[in-house]
């Protein structure tokens, strides 16, 4: 029953998805239907068939390319995790490659502090050009107005710093994410992995029990 209930839900997705490829069709220079399809998919977790969307979306709509390239960037994301969980590596990096040109073109054409950060975290979750990443996240950061962006800046400037082994410098990124926000035993645990590299170990089991109080 639950296996006929699984198909019929796929089969429902799949009517939705040649319904919008007819509206395409019919409606190609709307870009209400290219905008539909795009986010129906994404909600059904369709990604590379919202990518094609978004691809064509961007190919016939110039007007917000900018905007549609992060689109296309942060679903490249999301569909490069989903290969990662499958195991296959080689096509998830691909992904991440593309999320990260979609982005280059959009700060190309806007200058944009999601956009940064975005392309910061594409670098970073690939291990590679952290200098790069560095610097997207200090443009960010002088363009960020609200703490919990600022606070997401430091929390990625403290990765870059743990890579580098800079665990003082990590430290104190890490360090402003609990100053923005104390409840999170997220923060708390990078601030004790950062003390745990320095062996400051009394720091560090304070901030490891710490964040152990806010989710045991």
């Amino acid at each position: 029953q639950v296996q006929q209930y699984l198909q019929t839900i796929l089969w429902r997705v799949m009517q939705t998805i040649y319904y919008f490829d007819a509206l395409i069709k019919q409606f190609s220079f709307d870009r209400v239907v290219y905008q539909e399809a795009a986010a129906r998919t994404l909600l059904f977790r369709q990604f590379e068939r919202c990518i094609v969307y978004l691809e064509l979306l961007i190919e016939r709509f110039p007007e917000q390319r900018a905007a549609n390239l992060r689109t296309l960037a942060s679903v490249q994301r999301d569909l490069s995790q989903k290969f990662f969980d499958r195991g296959d590596d080689e096509l998830a990096k691909r992904c991440q490659e593309r999320a990260g040109e979609a982005l280059r073109e959009s700060l190309a054409i806007e200058d944009n502090l999601a956009a940064h950060i975005s392309l910061a975290e594409v670098l970073i979750d690939m291990n590679e050009r952290l200098d790069e990443a560095e610097d997207h996240l200090l443009q960010a950061k002088a363009m960020a107005t609200d703490p919990a962006d600022e606070a997401h800046i430091e929390l990625h400037l403290g990765q870059i710093a743990m890579e580098r082994e800079q665990y003082e410098e990590a430290r104190s990124h890490y360090q402003r994410v609990v100053e923005h926000n104390p409840n999170s035993p997220d923060a708390w645990f990078d601030v004790a992995e950062a003390y745990r590299m320095l062996k400051n170990f009394e720091e560090a089991g304070t901030a490891y029990r710490r964040a152990i109080s806010l989710q045991p």
